[in-house]
């Protein structure tokens, strides 16, 4: 027998591997102190003997396309049953809070003092580096998430008007019937 795989389900598999994808990135190509992640993976792993080389632009901005891209697209994946407008609003959500991210870099060291309080906050902000390229990978991921979300999104959309609107059609005609039995005339 066939199992048939659900649009949600295909959501999480591909956002678990954009987020396994920026994960290989963090081991293989960044340095071990630029970020909280990173550090703690090369504490766990140890020094990676070999490092890939990848054009900086494509191993600098893939990250930030890769986050909004995952997490927008497992988000949808968790409310099956959401509308257009509420797989928009998780987009966004996703896209607005890696642009304040991204942003908070430009002021990275007055934001590293007020975030003073936690040391991964802070090393973010004052270690991380604000480029516009990562503001539009950014818009690039939560956008090709909320794409693929309605691609894939099989409980939404035209679809699922149609059956409503036949079903409204089937219940009018139904109670006609009814309505015709108990006066005696044939409608």
């Amino acid at each position: 027998m066939k199992t048939k795989i659900s649009g949600h389900q295909i959501q999480i598999a591909i956002g678990l591997m954009a987020l396994f994808m920026g994960l290989f990135i963090y081991i293989l190509y960044r340095p071990p102190g630029s970020s909280y992640l990173g550090s703690r993976i090369h504490q766990l792993m140890g020094v990676i003997p070999f490092k890939i080389s990848v054009h900086e632009m494509i191993g600098g901005c893939l990250p930030d396309f890769l986050h909004p891209f995952a997490f927008t697209l497992i988000c949808m994946a968790l409310f099956p049953n959401s509308t257009q407008r509420q797989r928009g609003a998780i987009c966004l959500f996703w896209f607005l809070t890696d642009l304040l991210f991204e942003i908070g870099q430009f002021f990275g060291d007055q934001i590293g003092r007020l975030m003073s309080f936690s040391d991964i906050f802070s090393n973010y902000f004052m270690g991380g580096t604000y480029d516009v390229l990562d503001i539009i990978a950014i818009g690039l991921g939560a956008g090709s998430a909320f794409l693929i979300g309605e691609i894939t999104n099989h409980s939404g959309g035209k679809k699922k008007n149609e059956t409503k609107k036949h079903e409204k059609r089937e219940n009018a005609e139904s109670g006609r019937q009814r309505l015709g039995a108990v006066l005696g005339i044939s409608v």
